[in-house]
């Protein structure tokens, strides 16, 4: 597993699953529920956060590049490259 530089408000990660990589987008998800105010003539319905929390996206797979399964992920510098061994 290797984490990316942050992107705005995401993270990025790489990870490894047997002979496959994968590169995932990680950001925090907010369930908002409708209330309505009680009590006043005219009620207007406001979002409320219920519950929050982190969800993974998979961006890209790249299914069986290794005919072993996979030891080592690095980045370069600028994480413009990626470098894998078995």
């Amino acid at each position: 597993m290797c984490w990316l530089s942050r992107q705005g408000k995401y993270m990025r990660l790489l990870s490894t699953n047997t002979r496959s990589i994968k590169f995932w987008k990680i950001f925090e998800k907010n369930e908002k529920k409708v209330v309505k105010s009680a009590g006043k003539d005219l009620a207007i319905p406001k979002l409320e956060t219920v519950d929050s929390g982190y969800s993974a996206e998979l961006k890209i797979e790249l299914p069986n590049k290794h005919l072993n399964p996979i030891k080592q992920l690095s980045t370069s510098f600028n994480e413009q490259f990626l470098l894998s061994s078995d």
